[in-house]
């Protein structure tokens, strides 16, 4: 009788590109509303909502100031501004030029800067996205 020999065939997976692994995805510990203020403003307020999609995390972002709220005016500069995601950073980049660049921290924040004095800034998860109360800040002068 003759040996016979078996040959095994193992398919390993490999990536379509070379070079640098992609960036981690992003977790889905960071859906929710996230709310900073927008430094050195004391009325203005930056909200982020991250959803989940079945493609991932997504974000978009409204900017929300008491000082211009009032007759009328909702206050809001603007909304649903696309959120880029390339965890851990972000990337808010709004039509009228503001632009806000962070990162997610171990602390459980956003830290970054904002304006093109790279003012830094701190956005905390919790908020009410584009719903901040304005209170007395809101009423006409």
């Amino acid at each position: 009788m003759q040996p016979r020999a078996w040959i095994a065939l193992v398919l390993l997976p490999t990536s379509g590109s070379c070079g640098s692994p992609a960036a981690p995805s992003t977790p889905t510990t960071v859906v929710g509303d996230w709310m900073g203020q927008v430094a050195p403003l004391h009325t203005a307020y930056l909200s982020i909502r991250f959803t989940q999609q079945s493609s991932g995390v997504t974000g978009v972002a409204c900017y929300q100031d008491a000082e211009i709220a009032g007759n009328g005016n909702t206050g809001i500069r603007f909304s649903n501004v696309p959120v880029t995601i390339a965890y851990p950073r972000i990337t808010v980049q709004a039509p009228d030029g503001f632009r806000f660049e962070g990162t997610f921290t171990s602390d459980g924040t956003i830290s970054g800067s904002s304006g093109t004095n790279n003012y830094p800034m701190s956005i905390l998860r919790g908020g009410n996205y584009c719903g901040l109360s304005l209170g007395d800040a809101a009423r006409p002068r």
